[in-house]
């Protein structure tokens, strides 16, 4: 085959027809316009993939993670939105506030001024938010200044940071490469009980970008731009999403740790009513106790046995209102070794015995 061409049975594809490295520059030229949309953006680079996916003597991969980068980074309005609370999504625990997106070349003043006053950032005071704020740096670098003893981490493209409330910060873009920011705001018992947990700690606040983190930056924005108001309420579970991905460990021995809960989970669950020990546990799962139950409250934020009753209480719901079993069998069913142990233990749960929340159902 010659250098420069591509040929199969259905197609002949000059190789300088290939979309190029810097995929936004393509579509601006296919388009004609100065900003694509994103699903103009997407439907080109689709149109590749099915091409290229033809020749099958030549493999030419795009990243989607790469492309929905260049977007953010080249094709994005900038922009911010300030919401009020929204009643709906306390149901979720977490409530989007504000988000935004803003491009800054190098050699600019930082930040813009025109954000209200309990969010302008000024360098030398540094300042202080009230709620959680989730910043995306795609491109450029800069510097994150936080805490008490002000410890600055240098900033690169692809690094996430997050703000706590009552935590002072300050950070700005390099003047030589500016950069670019994509960030949302939330308030609500969903991150303030990551941090509890210590799942999430102001401690450690940089992250590194993926693809599930830009696509949901991508979904915000979409959201924010069309209607922030109307769909505050939909940018809140996306909000969520985000701390969802954050809150997963990092690094091999961290992934190892989150298998063995996730086993010792789906263990308790198929053998709930076996009467198990920690101990047990862990010499089944090969680890020892203590590490077990650290690791285990750690990541659920309760201890083994008191998973395993949420377990037995709700199996024991469920067939109180979907079975005609007497409270006896259920009890049996479940491990107890009476029914006065079920009855005194779904009493304390429920605060009304079996038999009297089976006839309110």
């Amino acid at each position: 085959m010659q250098t420069g061409e591509l040929r199969t049975k259905s197609c002949q594809i000059s190789c300088c027809q290939i979309p190029p490295t810097n995929c936004v520059a393509s579509v601006l030229k296919h388009t004609q316009t100065s900003k694509p949309n994103l699903c103009e953006y997407q439907a080109y680079i689709e149109d590749w993939r099915k091409i290229i996916g033809n020749c099958t003597s030549y493999v030419f991969q795009i990243d989607l993670y790469d492309i929905k980068t260049d977007y953010l980074r080249e094709c994005m309005e900038n922009y911010f939105f300030y919401l009020p609370d929204n009643g709906l999504c306390d149901a979720w625990q977490c409530t989007a506030i504000s988000m935004g997106h803003t491009v800054i070349p190098s050699n600019t003043i930082y930040p813009p001024r025109k954000h209200p006053d309990d969010h302008q950032l000024d360098w030398r005071s540094g300042r202080i938010l009230q709620a959680y704020q989730i910043v995306l740096v795609s491109a450029g670098s800069g510097t994150l200044d936080y805490g008490p003893e002000r410890k600055r981490v240098c900033l690169k493209g692809g690094d996430i940071f997050l703000l706590f409330p009552g935590v002072w910060h300050r950070y700005e873009p390099s003047p030589q490469t500016g950069w670019t920011e994509h960030w949302i705001e939330c308030k609500g018992k969903a991150f303030d009980i990551a941090k509890d947990r210590g799942i999430l700690s102001p401690d450690t606040p940089l992250f590194q970008s993926n693809g599930m983190i830009t696509d949901l930056f991508m979904r915000i924005h979409q959201l924010a731009q069309d209607d922030a108001v109307e769909n505050q309420a939909l940018i809140s579970t996306y909000a969520l999403s985000l701390l969802a991905v954050l809150s997963r460990p990092e690094g091999e021995v961290a992934r190892k740790s989150e298998l063995i809960v996730n086993s010792v989970r789906m263990y308790l669950l198929e053998h709930h009513a076996d009467d198990l020990t920690p101990n047990e546990l862990a010499r089944r799962f090969g680890v020892s106790y203590s590490y077990l139950r650290r690791l285990f409250r750690q990541q659920t934020g309760v201890s083994i046995k008191q998973f395993q009753l949420n377990i037995r209480l709700q199996r024991g719901c469920e067939l109180l209102a979907n079975s005609d079993r007497s409270i006896k069998e259920i009890a049996a069913i479940l491990g107890f070794a009476n029914t006065f142990h079920f009855s005194k233990f779904f009493s304390k749960e429920k605060g009304v015995p079996p038999t009297e929340w089976r006839n309110t159902k």
